[in-house]
């Protein structure tokens, strides 16, 4: 019988996730998560962790963070993005950026094309707020 994640801990619904936002830390957290991958036999999948849809972006999502976390954003710090790498960003800068790991991206692809998404499974409805009529 199959568990939560399939048929097995390889099943092919479990897997190592990479992100790079050309930071020190993480990339150092991608080495582990590389060698726990390889001992487990876990496929890898290269993500980016979208936070907005381009980089100019990222200065409304700063503002966000602050505005969440009460604080202004001159003292918000190390709340605030280190940089404006968590974009939406086109198939060939992300095959670039794993261009190491072509494994990762092509399970990235593969994982997509079995992927459903519509707006109605969020499962979240909008509160329905009275709207004066409109005047002809």
């Amino acid at each position: 019988m199959p568990g939560t994640f399939g048929r097995g801990l390889r099943s092919q619904n479990v897997y190592a996730e990479l992100q790079r936002h050309l930071n020190r830390e993480e990339e150092a957290r991608n080495q582990a998560v590389l060698e726990l991958s390889r001992a487990l036999r876990l496929p890898l999948l290269a993500t980016n962790g979208v936070c907005h849809a381009n980089a100019a972006e990222r200065e409304i999502f700063d503002l966000l963070t602050s505005i969440r976390n009460g604080v202004t954003i001159e003292s918000a710090g190390r709340l605030l993005a280190n940089n404006s790498e968590r974009h939406l960003k086109p198939a060939a800068k992300m095959a670039r950026l794993f261009a190491d790991l072509p494994e990762a991206i092509a399970n990235t692809c593969e994982l997509s094309s079995r992927l459903e998404f519509v707006l109605t499974d969020l499962g979240y409805e909008f509160p329905r707020y009275p709207c004066p009529r409109a005047r002809p």
